[in-house]
């Protein structure tokens, strides 16, 4: 089994700096799962999404792609890599209400699995 840390708290606390720095000591992968969440949320604001409408939700997330090169996160929506765009706090405070969306909670949870691989996450 791969082991996994996780580190919570609060927004900007510098929770993905540890992350990545005690990731790069250990030589495990990282992932910053706040990210993932901020890209469906620039989806939602770039595309007008409303949030009641899980149906084209579902359908603009299918559209986001998350890979990991040379140890960074990108972020690709429609084949425009968006990693940059991300972080502002409009974003942010978007990124809060889609994470409290069961459905958004469970493709999150799916793609994480997926980036669980050895030596550690």
């Amino acid at each position: 089994m791969t082991k996994v840390v996780t580190i919570d708290g609060p927004s900007g606390v510098g929770k993905g700096t540890i992350s990545e720095h005690l990731a790069n000591k250990l030589r495990w992968n990282y992932l910053n799962s706040g990210a993932l969440y901020r890209a469906i949320a620039w989806v939602v604001k770039n595309d007008s999404i409303e949030l009641s409408n899980f149906i084209e939700l579902e359908n603009a997330s299918k559209n986001i792609h998350f890979t990991i090169r040379e140890k960074k996160l990108h972020i690709e929506y429609k084949n425009i890599e968006i990693s940059s765009l991300i972080y502002n706090e409009e974003v942010a405070k978007t990124a809060s209400k889609v994470s409290s969306i069961p459905k958004v909670r469970e493709s999150i949870l799916n793609i994480q699995r997926a980036f669980n691989k050895e030596p550690g996450l």
